[in-house]
């Protein structure tokens, strides 16, 4: 993993908050673990009970406060990393994409196809009934993830 841009202007780390269904926990650990060793801070999920089949203990209210808790977290992120494993986006995740695109964060995917589809799907967010607070991060977050994804495949390139 690239190493070269792990770092804000002021010379402190990065930081990346992982998104996802939490039933994903072995690629969340091992996402995090390779953008730990390439020299960013990460922020993961604090818990896995749809990972570890426990699902029936968390309650409404904690699930609530959950997301709260993952909205600050991309808060503090620099950008999103969505673990979408076999490309399952589910309602939660994807409620998480959406305030990151609020907040002007820039966002990649685990699964490169996905961003394709994602791409198609912010596009045609913007031909229909979205709300006008998101239209600009939407706008923003296109243009973003067109060039990543160019950017990708140029990586693609050079390691074939």
């Amino acid at each position: 993993m690239d190493t070269s841009n792990n770092k804000r202007p002021d010379g402190s780390f990065k930081v990346i908050t992982l998104c996802g269904s939490t039933r994903f926990k072995k690629e969340f650990l091992d996402v995090q673990q390779k953008f730990t060793l390439a020299g960013y801070l990460v922020i993961a999920p604090g818990e896995y009970s749809k990972a570890d089949g426990e699902l029936e203990l968390i309650s409404e209210e904690t699930e609530n406060m959950l997301a709260d808790l993952h909205k600050q977290k991309i808060d503090m992120a620099d950008a999103i990393f969505v673990i979408n494993k076999d490309n399952y986006i589910g309602d939660s995740t994807r409620k998480e994409i959406y305030y990151a695109i609020s907040q002007n964060k820039p966002i990649n995917f685990l699964e490169y196809d996905e961003q394709q589809q994602i791409l198609f799907k912010l596009c045609a967010l913007l031909n229909t009934g979205i709300p006008s607070y998101y239209k600009d991060g939407i706008e923003k977050a296109i243009i973003y993830i067109e060039s990543e994804m160019l950017n990708m495949e140029e990586e693609r390139k050079k390691n074939d």
